[in-house]
């Protein structure tokens, strides 16, 4: 029989946690191969609309149910869309001249890289769990 014990429950949790980490990371990682591979067929303007247009009906039962959803969300969300998307088109057409590997690393970076360049021009300390 399994002891219920908080470190039991505690336990799992963490397994759970690890497991989808590791997961989330061998999505990531695969989605730079694919692609480079599906961007070589077909143009990468449309391949990445095609993206944001799943994801888009993907979140919009959250978005519609939700409080918060008012002109105001709609537009910070158009605006912080609107720069991931260029971001997203500079990265997949540099993709095409780099390694898969090269432009994921690329772009892991970008995770020590924001909070610093935010701490840069906010002037503000970094707190412990950004740094």
């Amino acid at each position: 029989m399994i002891n219920n014990t908080p470190l039991t429950i505690y336990s799992k949790r963490k397994f759970l946690a690890l497991t989808l980490l590791i997961f989330t990371t061998i999505l990531w990682g695969t989605s730079f191969i694919i692609t480079k591979t599906v961007t070589q067929e077909i143009p990468v303007l449309f391949y990445l609309g095609l993206r944001y247009f799943i994801a888009l009906i993907g979140i919009s039962p959250l978005l519609i149910g939700s409080k918060n959803f008012n002109k105001k969300f709609l537009l910070y969300g158009f605006i912080s869309g609107l720069f991931f998307f260029i971001a997203m088109v500079f990265q997949t057409y540099g993709l095409q001249y780099t390694t898969a590997g090269k432009a994921g690393f690329i772009t892991g970076l970008s995770t020590l890289i924001v909070p610093v360049m935010a701490w840069i021009i906010v002037k503000k300390k970094l707190k412990k769990k950004q740094a």
